[in-house]
Formats: structure tokens, C-alpha cells, sequence
């Protein structure tokens, strides 16, 4: 899922579309934070389920709630790149023809 929005990020810096850069590096940067709750959470789920110790439900729920949070993040990334990739400025104009007549 971060692989995607990474290399999404990857293009539009090579397009240099700063909005799009800017929009998908947030998604980015809170999908790595994710990551480390989502490890660290995992982590502590081994430790309790080896250990028989309560927790391991609370843990488990870390783990759904980062789950549905980086869904959440993919989607307003998709959002990022689907908004900005027809972005256009007041310099932009369409020339539009009259068909021929027959």
C-alpha cells in the first residue's frame, strides 16, 4: 500500500508537480508512522500471546485501527493524484473548432 503512494510521490517529483508532491508526501510520511505503530504493536502482540499475558486484545486492536487508518491514507493519496493531475492555471486555453459542415 506505501509502495504505491511512494511511487506515486516518485512521479510527480520527476513531473515536478509541487501540489501533487506536497499532498502525497503527507500521505507518505503518515503511512511510515504507521508502519512503526503497526511493528511495534505486533511486537508487543508476540510478547503477550508467547507469554500468555493479557493485552494481546489491546494490541490487536492497535493493529485494526492502523489498518483502517492507512486504507483511510491510500484513499486521500488516490484523492491527491486523481485532484491534482487536472489542475489547471488561468493561462490554460482550449480552442475549440466548429465541425464542418457536410
Amino acid at each position: 500500500m506505501a509502495d504505491v503512494v511512494a511511487q506515486h510521490l516518485i512521479e510527480a517529483r520527476a513531473e515536478r508537480d509541487i501540489l501533487r508532491a506536497g499532498c502525497l508526501g503527507e500521505k507518505v510520511d503518515g503511512m511510515k508512522g504507521l508502519v512503526r505503530v503497526a511493528e511495534q504493536a505486533a511486537a508487543a502482540l508476540q510478547e503477550a500471546i508467547a507469554d500468555d499475558e493479557e493485552g494481546s486484545e489491546a494490541e490487536l486492536t492497535k493493529l485494526e485501527l492502523v489498518r483502517d487508518r492507512a486504507v483511510a491514507l491510500r484513499a486521500e493519496a488516490e484523492a491527491c493524484v486523481g485532484r491534482h493531475r487536472y489542475d489547471v492555471d488561468e493561462k490554460t486555453t482550449v480552442e475549440v473548432q466548429a465541425p464542418k459542415a457536410r
